[in-house]
C-alpha cells in the first residue's frame, strides 16, 4: 500500500534537473550549445544557440520558428538591427534541464534562419537567462554547465562581478596602463571591443603599442565602413586581479557604443581571452540586486588572431 501511495505521489510531480552539462562548441570565438524544442507533432527539434552574455533577448531564427510552430505575441517590430516578432512563451531544454525563461523577452527573426553570419547557429541565449543559474564555460574541456544557484562549488580565483538589472549583463574590472576600467563580459563577441576615444589615447604611448587601421580576422565581425575604418591596437598588458595578460588585441567601436547603452562602460571583453580557461559565473541573490563573481582555474591567455 505504501509503495502504491509513493508511486502516485511521484507521478503527480515532475522532477526538474538541478544541473545540465552539454558539449560546448566554439565557432568564430563564440560559445555555442544545442537546445531542444518540440515540433507541433511532438518530435524533438535540436537547434544551435550562441551564448551571448551581452545579449538582451532569447531570439529564434525563422526556420526554427516554423519548425516548432512558435506563436506571435504582438506585432512585428522593426529596428536598425532588423525585423523581430515577439513570441509567446515556449519550452526549451538544455540537456535534461528546462530553461527558466521567466522575465526573459522572446523574439523571432522572421527574415533570417541564422542570426549571425559568422556562426552556424539558429538562436541566441541572453544574459537574462543565465542570471538564473551558476554558469560554467569550460573552454579547454569543451563543456558548458548550468546549475541551479548554490548547487555547484566555486573553484579558482574570484573576481567580483556586478550584474546589471534587469538585463543581467556581467561587468568585470581590468587594469590597463595603471588605470582601472569597467568591461562588459561579452561572450557573444569574437574580439575585444573598446571605445575609439580610449584606444586613441593609448596609441600615443611611449614606446608605442602596435596599431593598424582596418579590422581583420575575428575583429571584423560585421563588415562595412565601421570595420574598414576601425582602429586595432595591441595592448601591452591587461591585469585581471592576480593575472597579467600580455599582448591583448582590441578593435575600436564608435564613441557612445558602450558609454550610452548596454554596459555603460567603454569596453567589451571578448571570450578570446578565455579560450584556454575554465571560467564560472556564480549567482547569489540579495534583496538589493543580484551579484555574481567569476572564478577561473587557469591563467587566461590571449589568442593570437592579429600578428602585427
Amino acid at each position: 500500500m505504501m509503495k502504491t501511495v509513493c508511486g502516485l505521489l511521484l507521478a503527480g510531480f515532475s522532477v526538474t534537473a538541478q544541473t545540465a552539462t552539454v558539449p560546448l562548441i566554439v565557432e568564430g570565438n563564440a560559445p555555442i550549445v544545442e537546445l531542444e524544442f518540440r515540433t507541433a507533432a511532438g518530435a524533438p527539434r535540436m537547434a544551435r544557440f550562441v551564448i551571448d552574455t551581452g545579449g538582451g533577448s532569447f531570439i529564434l531564427g525563422s526556420k526554427l520558428m516554423a519548425d516548432i510552430g512558435a506563436q506571435p505575441a504582438a506585432a512585428v517590430l522593426k529596428s536598425g538591427e532588423g525585423t523581430f516578432v515577439p513570441l509567446r512563451p515556449m519550452v526549451a531544454r538544455l540537456g535534461d534541464m528546462e530553461l527558466d525563461l521567466s522575465g526573459v523577452r522572446i523574439f523571432g527573426s522572421p527574415g533570417s534562419e541564422r542570426l549571425i553570419p559568422r556562426n552556424d547557429a539558429e538562436g541566441m541565449i541572453p544574459a537574462r537567462i543565465l542570471r538564473h543559474y551558476d554558469v560554467v564555460f569550460d573552454y579547454p574541456g569543451r563543456r558548458f554547465t548550468l546549475s541551479k544557484p548554490g548547487t555547484s562549488k566555486p573553484q579558482g580565483v574570484e573576481f567580483q562581478t556586478p550584474i546589471s538589472d534587469p538585463a543581467g549583463f556581467p561587468r568585470i574590472e581590468a587594469e590597463i596602463d595603471g588605470k582601472t576600467y569597467g568591461f562588459l563580459l561579452d561572450t557573444g563577441s569574437s574580439f575585444t571591443m573598446i571605445s575609439r576615444v580610449l584606444l586613441e589615447t593609448w596609441v600615443k604611448q611611449a614606446p608605442p603599442w602596435p596599431s593598424a587601421i582596418g579590422a581583420t580576422g575575428f575583429a571584423n565581425m560585421f563588415g562595412g565602413k565601421m570595420e574598414s575604418e576601425a582602429l586595432m591596437l595591441r595592448i601591452a598588458e591587461l591585469k585581471l586581479g592576480a593575472f597579467a595578460i600580455k599582448g591583448v588585441a582590441a578593435v575600436s567601436r564608435p564613441d557612445g557604443t558602450y558609454e550610452k547603452s548596454m554596459s555603460r562602460q567603454m569596453t567589451a571583453l571578448s571570450p578570446a581571452l578565455w579560450l584556454a580557461t575554465s571560467c564560472a559565473i556564480f549567482a547569489s541573490r540579495s534583496t538589493m540586486r543580484p551579484r555574481r563573481h567569476i572564478s577561473c582555474n587557469r591563467e587566461p591567455r590571449p589568442i593570437r588572431t592579429w600578428s602585427r
